[in-house]
Order: C-alpha cells, then structure tokens, then sequence
C-alpha cells in the first residue's frame, strides 16, 4: 500500500512539472516588427502600450522583470518608462539603457516592478537618426492600447495604424497557468447566406502549453454552442481558427468565448470574450451587380478589362453581370456608341448605370463590392429557352418582386444579346515579351493575340433605356412576371455560347435596380450533317419515355431543338429507354454505335 502512496505522489510530481512549461510571460500585443514609424531628420519619440488592469489582473502578485522593446533601427540614448498612464507627468520606474540594435532586444529592469492591479503603461525614448528616422517597431496588428507615441522633437502625441512593438516580460510563483486571450478577426458585415465564416485568433499567456480548447458561442443570446479545437499552442504563440456557423435572416449577434483550456476553465473572462454582428439580407431581393465595359481589339491595354472581368466572374459567379461594349472593331454595335462615347478611354466601365470607372482592373471589384453589399429590395430572377426550328429566338419568362409596396415604380427593362468565345480576331496586346512586366501570361503572347472574347454584346432589345416591365402597383412580397421573345441578331456566331443580361432600369434616377445573367445553357450542338443512318438502330417514342434498340454497345444522347442535351445515356447493349417526362415539343434522339456508326431521329413529344 505505502508503495502505491508513493508512486501516486511521484505521479503528481511529474504532472506538476510538466505543467509548467515556462517560468515568464512576456505580455505583448502586435507579435511581429512588421513596420516601422517615424519621420524626417533626425528624431526623438517615445512609443508606449498600456495593459489595462482587467488584462493585467491574472499576474497580479508577479514582477515585470524586463522590458522588450522591438525596432525597425537602431535608437541611441534609450531610456524604459513605467507608468499608469503614458500622458501622466510622473513616471513610477525608469531605467537609462542607452544604445539598442535594430531588432528585438530584452532590457532587464534593475529594479523588477511589483504588479498590483493598476493599468500598467510601459514606453521607451529613443533617439534616431536623419540616415534612417523611421525606428519605432510598429507591428500591422491593431490595438487601441498600443499605438500612441509621443513625437517629442514636435511636442505631440500621435498614433500608428497598428500597434507598437513593446512587452512586459513578466516572472513570479503566481503565474497563471491557463490564460488565454480570443479576438476576432471578422468585422460586421451583410450577406445573403444562410451561414457565415468567423476567423479569429486564441493566444496563449499562460505558463501552460495548450493541447486543445474548446469554444462557445452564442446567437442573439439563444443557446449555447460548443466548438472543440483539437491544436497544442505552445506558451507565448496564437492559433488563428475558422467557424462556419448559421444564421438567421435580419441581424445576428454572435458572441464567441473561450470556455476552456487543457479541460479546465480559463478565469479571467475579460480578454477571452469577443462578438460580431453579421446581418443576413432575403435571397428573393439579391442584389447583382451590371457592368457595361468600353473595350476594343485595338487597346493595347483592355487586356486588363479582359483579365479583370474574368477574375470577377470567377469570385462573384453569376452575382456579377457584365457586357462587353465593343468599339472601333469588328464586334462593335451602333445602339452602344452613345455609351462607348461617354468613355474618357479604354477600357472603363459604367457600373450599375451610376458611376464611371476608368481603372477597370484596380478599382473595378472595389466597385462591385460595395453594390453587392447593398441589401436588395428588389428581386429578379428569370428562365428562358431557345424556340424556333433554327433556334433563332429565345423565349424569357422574368419574374420580379418588391419588399414593400411600390406605386407607379415604372421600372424599365431590357436585354443585352452576349455570346461568349467569340474567335476571329486578335487582340494587341501591351504587355507583350513583358514590356510591361507580368500580367496573367499576356507577357508571353503575341503583339496581336490569338483571343476568345468573352460576353460580348451582339445585340440589345428594349433599348438601351428599356421598357416598361412593372404595373402601376406592385403589392409587397408578390411576384410579377414579364415575358418577350428575343430574336438573336444576326452576328450571333455560336448559339450555344449565348447568354441574356437582364436589367432593370429605375426610369427616374436612371441606375440598375438589379440585373440577372440568364442561361439557355446549350450543352453540346449538332448539325445537320450529323445525322447518319444505321439500319440496326431503331427508335420508338412511348408514353413517357424513348425506346431504343441496337445490336452491340451504343451511347443515347437526347437534345432540346435548342441544341442543349436534356438525357444521355452511356455503354448501353440491346436496349434502353430514356425517360421523357416533363418533356414538351421537338426533340433529337442521337444513337451513337461504339463503332461509330449513329441514327438520329426528330420527335415531337
């Protein structure tokens, strides 16, 4: 028994070593010399960071044994201030240290200052010279309790964006041993999803590595939620995590905290609490954004438009809606010179019909954003299909509704024709053999480039101010539809690679109210030379479905008169159907034989 005793003692022993994985705590805001802040000429400054007391409490009973002080170059005649505040007259501790090196340096006090509670404000003078001014480290982490500096060459106080480079290296028998700090990284913002993405951080100022902790958080005060991380942040280091949590339409309040570390309670709650307001808009009334670009083959630098509009279509999907308003080029229409000659150069763009921007790969997406940020009130959404033998047409069926009630909106809508891989033409190209240094591949193509245009505007009706689409009441919440049949021009080169930008104009103030980028979707084209004859193929229309049948292994590949594939079936043998349910009017039955061999057949469904 007594030999249990005592392996049961040594056990706690070894335990209580191992909890301790440091003897100090070097308290700290921005982590990093990421900068540094100063001015012309030689200069004098003195930068400081305040712990207020609910951050200092946890060492209360410890010594601040040394100051570390980190520089962006080297400060001569450098003397450490304690303080409780840094405007106070009186200082409680300074040290004369004289010269530092550019970098992180550790001065240990001659006199360790005892913690007691009060707001703690520690600061360095320091003297730099005209040959580099600009000494004081300045992390891009910003706090509001780290970034004054006293300019005492001018006799000011100013502040830096992001925080000084100053910590308290604390020792003492009452460190805490689990003490941690949480932020959020995320600020407040709108969405229309159904969920929103939380970055923050989790630092460790305790004296205890961590081997996990786990998370709480709460939604406008509802229940609470747990979160285990399972990650070992050792003393002195962060963990930058990431939360997908739902919300709820209107605004959502999300606190998140920090409810335990190693399986126990952090206690000091003041630094471990932080909260964001994330306000979710109604999907019915999303709002798109429409941009009409001026642009030509012959501009050497609307490569930028062309990259740019890509990039935008990749981040934003089907929300960005733009049209390529060609000018002074074979892809030019006249209905758009009116546009085209508002341009100051090219490539520019008018956004939402509102506001120019002539710095189309620079300032375009910031554009972007801030209308998408906007909450909807006005929602549009639409379908569409081609008709015609020829698929000459497009039939659009567009649906609008209003959050409130609108009298007399006399709202306008028209369509912009696009069609995408418009080949046949080059494009110059400025940033050829990298005269203008990088661009996306551009730098390694052709003067005159091979190109396949994208969104291109072939036509538009309606014109360009739109027609009357809305009633003279539209009622709240209450969808209303408008329906027009598009002929497609005549320069429509590839019909399966059209698309309709539909707009809708606010006749008065003469902007976009909201916009959608409608897609006939047309998968895969035939012609009629590749309708071939097999004598053992045969199909047969039933109700409700396509019955074929063919000797050996075939494909079954079903089109829309429009060209797009609606079924298809592969490695099929004897026999197959194709369901046909909800199918109406002309479609192509294409059988396809591994050998090559194919039929194809028209039916009327």
């Amino acid at each position: 028994m007594r030999k249990i005793f005592v392996f049961f003692m040594l056990l706690l022993c070894v335990n209580s070593v191992r909890a301790n994985d440091s003897d100090r705590v070097i308290l700290h805001y921005g982590s990093n010399i990421d900068y540094g802040y100063g001015g012309s000429g030689s200069t004098i400054l003195t930068p400081y960071v305040v712990f207020p007391e609910q951050v200092i409490a946890p060492y209360v009973g410890n010594r601040i044994t040394g100051v570390r002080i980190g520089l962006n170059a080297d400060a001569k005649s450098v003397t450490v201030y304690i303080k409780n505040s840094p405007q106070d007259a009186a200082y409680i501790y300074y040290q004369k240290v004289g010269s530092l090196k550019k970098g992180w340096n550790d001065v240990i006090l001659n006199t360790p200052y005892d913690i007691t509670g009060e707001d703690v404000a520690i600061g360095y003078k320091g003297s730099f010279t005209a040959d580099n001014p600009n000494g004081v480290g300045c992390s891009s982490e910003s706090f509001a309790n780290a970034n004054l500096i006293m300019w005492n060459s001018q006799s000011k106080w100013v502040s830096v964006t992001g925080s000084n480079c100053i910590g308290a290296i604390i020792e003492g028998d009452k460190l805490p041993r689990n003490e941690s700090s949480l932020k959020i990284f995320t600020t407040d913002y709108c969405t229309y999803d159904d969920s929103a993405e939380i970055s923050g951080e989790l630092r460790n100022w305790g004296v205890n590595a961590i081997d996990g902790y786990r998370l709480a958080y709460t939604k406008n005060c509802g229940d609470t939620v747990f979160v285990n991380i399972d990650k070992r942040i050792e003393v002195d280091a962060r963990d930058t995590f990431s939360l997908v949590l739902p919300i709820d339409y209107k605004k959502n309040k999300l606190n998140l905290s920090v409810y335990s570390l190693n399986g126990q309670q952090d206690i000091y709650a003041y630094n471990n609490t932080d909260s964001v307001t994330i306000t979710r808009y109604n999907e019915k009334f999303r709002k798109r954004v429409f941009v009409e670009e001026g642009t030509g083959s012959w501009c050497k630098f609307c490569v930028a438009g062309i990259v740019r509009l890509e990039l935008l279509k990749e981040s934003y999907k089907d929300l960005f809606v733009p049209a390529c308003i060609h000018y002074d080029d074979e892809m030019q229409i006249s209905v758009y010179d009116s546009i085209n000659k508002t341009f100051s150069g090219f490539p520019e763009c008018l956004v939402n019909r509102d506001v120019y921007c002539s710095d189309v790969y620079g300032s375009l997406e910031q554009y972007c954003k801030y209308y998408l940020n906007m909450e909807g009130h006005f929602g549009v959404t639409a379908t569409g299909a081609f008709v015609g033998e020829d698929s000459s047409a497009v039939d659009v069926n567009v649906r609008m509704i209003s959050d409130a009630v609108l009298e007399n909106p006399n709202y306008r809508m028209f369509f912009v024709v696009l069609e995408d891989s418009v080949t046949g033409y080059k494009q110059l190209n400025g940033y050829a053999g990298g005269v203008s240094g990088y661009f996306y591949g551009w730098e390694n193509r052709e003067t005159y480039a091979e190109c396949a245009y994208m969104d291109v505007a072939r036509g538009v009706v309606n014109g360009l101010q739109g027609g009357v689409c809305t009633p003279e009441v539209m009622e709240a919440d209450t969808y209303y539809n408008y329906s027009a049949r598009l002929s497609l021009p005549s320069n429509v080169t590839r019909k399966g690679k059209v698309h309709i930008a539909i707009i809708v104009l606010d006749s008065e103030k003469g902007n976009v109210v909201n916009a959608y980028n409608l897609w006939p979707d047309a998968e895969e084209f035939m012609s009629v030379n590749d309708i071939c004859e097999d004598s053992n193929i045969d199909v047969k229309g039933c109700g409700g479905y396509v019955s074929v049948t063919a000797d050996g292994e075939f494909d079954v590949r079903m089109y829309a008169a429009s060209g797009m594939m609606v079924r298809a079936l592969k490695g099929c043998r004897e026999k197959a159907t194709v369901g046909t349910f909800g199918l109406h009017g002309t479609y192509i039955i294409q059988v396809i034989k591994k050998s090559g061999e194919c039929k194809t057949y028209k039916m009327l469904l």
